[in-house]
């Protein structure tokens, strides 16, 4: 009998044995192509159904499964959206719920296009039921200036589910009914956690929500966690709060690439000790009991009366005492100049 390559005829609705047909392959696929931007033209929506258990489903409702669609719409900041009158009217309410372009650019350009077509008769009932429409859209729109994407957005719904222990699950839109209108805003905020039992089990649920939105692989996101977080703190000896830093850090910095970096290759790609002073900090910010015990790496380190002046040998072998944030203590590991003898 043959075994579904996927799940092995775990997932529900797996009928693999019978007709090749798999849910959790299928399902995802489609999510990983809407997420890529590939699937968007097709009208295709992400879907969780048969993926995941019902108490899982509520970390991410309809409203925010939408904010994820738009997120994914909206490769970069700043990139320029302009439509004429053969631009289908979903391609301009998707632009306009991906904070491409505001409903008032819309009716600007709008009115430009009927003021250069008077008397086409198609273009302006066309244009008039666009404007129609933007007044009854649900705007549930993402901000030009947002500090977020796919990535850190997924994982601030978990930790936001972590932190209420999946008993809370809150969700609000901005709405415009007519001349009425209601607003709100739908938002994900990434928590810190005071345990590492915390952590981890966002981190868990992390691996798990990458592969059904198509993030990542499990592998790929399990090796991007024990880069990340575990080797931060096994082979760094930094605490698990820098730790989870880390891992937000790069997140961060996998979405401002905009395809550019990825789970698979950031840690490789950026600078280790740069995010590591910006996790120094940001732990220092929210957790500051922990201020007597870490600190940014800082040219003050005194050693035998020559101060270290910041300054390496380039080509030598690595600084053991800058790598693991600690002074330079042993006299002859500097320069009479303050510059450390090795890279």
């Amino acid at each position: 009998v043959d075994v579904c390559p996927n799940c092995s005829g775990n997932a529900e609705g797996c009928t693999w044995s019978a007709n090749g047909d798999c849910p959790a392959m299928e399902c995802a696929a489609v999510n990983a192509a809407i997420v890529g931007g590939l699937a968007v033209a097709a009208k295709k929506r992400i879907s969780l159904k048969n993926l995941l258990k019902g108490k899982y489903l509520k970390v991410f409702p309809p409203a925010a499964i939408t904010t994820l669609e738009n997120l994914a719409q909206h490769r970069c900041h700043g990139e320029a959206f302009t439509f004429d009158e053969k631009t289908n009217h979903s391609t301009i309410l998707s632009a306009i719920g991906s904070g491409r372009i505001t409903k008032s650019e819309v009716n600007i350009q709008v009115a430009d296009l009927l003021a250069e077509n008077p008397g086409n008769k198609t273009i302006h009932e066309s244009l008039m039921l666009l404007l129609k429409m933007l007044k009854t859209q649900e705007a549930g729109t993402i901000k030009e200036g947002d500090q977020t994407g796919v990535t850190t957005f997924v994982f601030g719904r978990i930790t936001g589910w972590v932190k209420e222990l999946g008993i809370v699950s809150k969700a609000s839109m901005e709405v415009n009914e007519g001349q009425s209108t209601q607003r709100s805003v739908f938002t994900s905020v990434i928590h810190r956690f005071e345990s590492m039992e915390m952590c981890t089990k966002a981190l868990n649920m992390f691996v798990m929500y990458a592969y059904v939105f198509g993030i990542a692989t499990p592998i790929i996101a399990c090796q991007f966690i024990q880069d990340a977080f575990f080797d931060i703190m096994l082979h760094h000896s930094y605490p698990f709060q820098v730790a989870f830093e880390v891992v937000i850090c790069l997140m961060a910095k996998v979405d401002d690439s905009v395809g550019k970096l990825t789970l698979s290759t950031v840690f490789n790609d950026v600078h280790l000790n740069s995010v590591l002073a910006e996790a120094i900090h940001n732990t220092i910010h929210f957790f500051p009991k922990l201020s007597n015990t870490l600190r940014p790496r800082t040219s003050s380190f005194i050693t035998n009366g020559v101060e270290w002046n910041s300054k390496f040998t380039k080509g030598a072998k690595a600084c053991a005492s800058y790598n693991l944030n600690t002074p330079h203590s042993n006299p002859s590991m500097l320069l009479p100049n303050g510059t450390c003898r090795f890279d």
